[in-house]
């Protein structure tokens, strides 16, 4: 399915077609997350992010998780060579694991919430990037 020995560029459309496809899946497994998390209670409504001043919304998640993923894709596309781009992928997703509890206050539900999120956005776009339609069809 993947192959980490790819040493050729692909065309510009390739690289496209996976910032998208990384983008919606992302977008839409987080707004999952977003409302299973809203529902039991673990994102509690009206939580400001420091920085922010609106409340915490699924338009946030959606806006952040696409953009994360197009960006990592288009680092993917800077790069060229897939090996280097998921060990450098797998070190960015380990430390943006931090982040979550940086928020002052945050509950721990809320905390548990944003690394799951974190894991979808950066999971489904090393995946999306490791796959090779060549490869995959055999």
């Amino acid at each position: 399915m993947s192959n980490l020995k790819q040493k050729t560029r692909f065309p510009a459309r390739v690289y496209v077609k996976k910032a998208f496809i990384a983008a919606v899946v992302s977008s839409v497994l987080n707004a999952i997350v977003f409302g299973i998390g809203s529902l039991i209670g673990a994102i509690p409504e009206g939580t400001v992010i420091s920085g922010s001043s609106q409340p915490f919304s699924v338009a946030q998640v959606i806006f952040a998780s696409a953009v994360g993923s197009i960006l990592g894709i288009l680092v993917f596309w800077m790069i060229g060579k897939l090996k280097v781009f998921v060990t450098i992928s797998i070190a960015i997703l380990i430390l943006s694991m931090g982040t979550p509890f940086t928020i002052p206050e945050s509950p721990m539900p809320f905390t548990v919430s944003l690394l799951i999120m974190h894991l979808i956005a950066g999971v489904v776009t090393i995946t999306v990037a490791s796959v090779n339609k060549s490869n995959s069809a055999k």
